[in-house]
């Protein structure tokens, strides 16, 4: 243990590094202006997105959560975190440690876990080797893990190589565990307790924090619950990375850019299955195209979202009335990228449909890359999970959506932070002096070597008696039958066919645009019914929630009669259906953010 002294020239020189590492601007105003650092990301064995983070003389690899601002680490004190041959951190061999609280409780993961709360000097490496310093980091030294459902689950269970999570919250919209009396026994983390917060008390000048994230696409595909993590056989060099303090510019149409508030109600209208404390944000809808339909969902919501949870997870009911609009798909309850607390369909693997997600007037899709999963034996999975409590209206954008896209976190000195959403920027055509010369001397050669041919065959037909040989050089757009003449190959047009496993099955019952539908008893078993009536359909009403033959577990309110089957549609909720028997180019629509092909 060090004393105070010691450890406050320690942090002043800690934050003078730190500042070096950026490079300090000046925008005419006094305001600071950090430079951006590049972080570098990577998979772990079992496929969890991880950073290598420095520690006094530990280097641990930790996941990322924007669900809370606190660092956690597995501490050596920790019996059960040394039975799965973690790296674990030693408060006591590090010389600029100091114990920061007394208390003995930490939130973790929807409960507490046992811990001791300390100050550190931290550090990230960076993509150009000089690491990226950051002291007097609140660190939550872990003495015992949580067993909870969720953290087993998540990724953020400490096994492996993992040690711990680093948190990319704020810490702003933690509470004391929703009681009016405090749990003087559990630390209650703010925003001072954050990476982004002790960053800013160094830089009073700087008006905010800011980092774009970059992800590659998750390895983690939804799996059976057998209680066993997955091992990878074969893990690639880089998992992502994070533009830190910057966003790159380059990396993402500005066009494109939206930016969604931080939502500051202290309750989510809907239960969560997580236990998010920070990044919930606003947004404005979400679209599905199922061939010819689209299904549009028009009313606000609020979701999460987190490089922590490795899938998309939609409320059951939601997730149910978009699966059976897809032909062929058949509900797994036991199959998911989160467990038990979670369930996927399995969809043919040829099944073309795409997902938009609304903010403001920017519609974001995800396409069937991004939501058919290919696995091992030759079956698909879709991208979209739910929930399987039906009680649950969490929405949750992880990894597989994060991948699809580049995600900018902007944290105010003072005011509510945002998250801005933007396509990835296309990839440029480089442009090489060399090869423009080059180029530019090969065109002239080729003249060259096209004027003398032309003179030659000018030359030879003036002093060549014309032959039956010269006429064979006549040439139709007959291919060659066997007779005289030039022979003509034609290549042969190449036209790929389906996969040859799980095949969309035949919708000739169908006309081409008819409703779907799923049966009440969809919300508990997840089975999907056939089409009833291409009168009868599932409205969404004015608080985002799907209405059904019976009670939703959302809304009590019947938007289809029981009865008759009577479709009452409010204007949170809008379905384009085309004409039965119509052609597929009349029944198309554009989608939101999208535009027809020549225009």
């Amino acid at each position: 243990m060090i004393g105070p002294n010691v450890l406050i020239t320690t942090l002043l020189a800690s934050a003078g590094l730190a500042a070096g590492n950026v490079a300090k601007r000046d925008d005419g105003l006094g305001v600071f202006v950090p430079a951006r650092v590049n972080l570098h990301l990577n998979f772990d064995t079992a496929g969890r997105y991880v950073i290598g983070v420095q520690m006094g003389p530990s280097r641990l690899n930790l996941t990322m959560t924007t669900g809370s601002g606190m660092t956690y680490v597995a501490g050596n004190t920790c019996a059960q975190c040394a039975d799965d041959g973690v790296n674990l951190y030693n408060q006591g061999a590090s010389s600029t440690a100091q114990q920061f609280s007394a208390v003995g409780n930490v939130p973790f993961f929807n409960g507490t876990a046992g811990a001791s709360i300390i100050k550190e000097n931290c550090s990230l490496p960076t993509v150009a080797g000089a690491p990226w310093v950051y002291p007097n980091q609140t660190v939550a030294v872990m003495r015992d893990v949580s067993s909870n459902v969720l953290n087993q689950v998540s990724g953020a269970n400490v096994a492996g190589s993992v040690s711990g999570l680093v948190g990319l919250g704020t810490n702003r919209k933690v509470t004391s565990g929703g009681s009016s009396t405090p749990d003087l026994s559990t630390y209650t983390p703010n925003f001072e307790d954050s990476i982004m917060g002790q960053w800013l008390s160094i830089h009073p000048t700087a008006l905010n924090f800011t980092f774009g994230i970059a992800l590659n696409k998750p390895l983690l595909t939804p799996k059976k619950n057998t209680g066993t993590p997955p091992t990878l056989p074969t893990i690639p060099s880089t998992a992502g990375i994070v533009h830190w303090l910057q966003p790159d510019d380059t990396a993402y149409d500005s066009k494109t850019l939206s930016w969604a508030s931080v939502n500051t109600s202290p309750d989510t209208q809907n239960p969560f299955a997580t236990d998010p404390q920070d990044w919930i944000v606003n947004l404005d809808g979400w679209t599905v195209a199922v061939g010819p339909n689209t299904l549009r969902h028009n009313a606000p919501f609020v979701a999460n979202v987190d490089p922590l949870y490795q899938g998309i997870y939609i409320p059951l009911d939601q997730a149910t009335i978009i699966h059976a609009a897809i032909p062929g798909s058949v509900a797994q309850p036991l199959v998911s990228s989160l467990g038990q607390l979670a369930q996927t369909w399995r969809i043919p693997c040829d099944a073309v449909f795409s997902m938009g997600i609304v903010v403001q007037s920017q519609t974001f899709i995800l396409d069937r890359d991004t939501l058919v999963i290919q696995n091992a034996d030759g079956t698909c999975t879709s991208g979209l999970e739910a929930w399987t409590d039906a009680q649950v209206g969490q929405y949750l954008l992880g990894a597989r959506f994060m991948s699809a896209l580049y995600i900018i976190f902007t944290v105010p000195r003072d005011g509510d932070s945002q998250i801005g959403f933007a396509n990835r920027a296309d990839p440029k055509p480089k442009s090489h002096t060399g090869a423009i010369v080059g180029g530019a001397v090969g065109g002239a050669v080729g003249l060259i070597v096209l004027a003398l041919a032309g003179w030659y065959f000018f030359w030879r037909r003036r002093h060549v008696p014309y032959s039956a040989t010269r006429a064979t050089m006549d040439l139709d757009d007959k291919p060659y039958d066997g007779s005289t003449g030039t022979r003509v190959t034609s290549y042969p047009i190449f036209t790929p066919g389906s996969p040859q496993h799980l095949h969309s099955p035949s919708t000739s019952a169908f006309s081409e645009g008819q409703t779907l539908t799923y049966s009440a008893s969809a919300v508990g078993g997840a089975q999907i019914s056939p089409p009833l009536s291409s009168s009868q359909f599932v409205f969404v009403d004015q608080m985002g929630q799907f209405g059904t033959p019976v009670t939703s577990p959302h809304s009590a309110m019947y938007l289809v009669s029981p009865d008759s089957a009577t479709v009452t549609a409010p204007p949170a909720y809008d379905y384009d259906e085309s004409v039965a028997g119509s052609s597929s180019a009349q029944a198309r629509r554009v989608r939101p953010g999208a535009q027809e092909k020549g225009s």
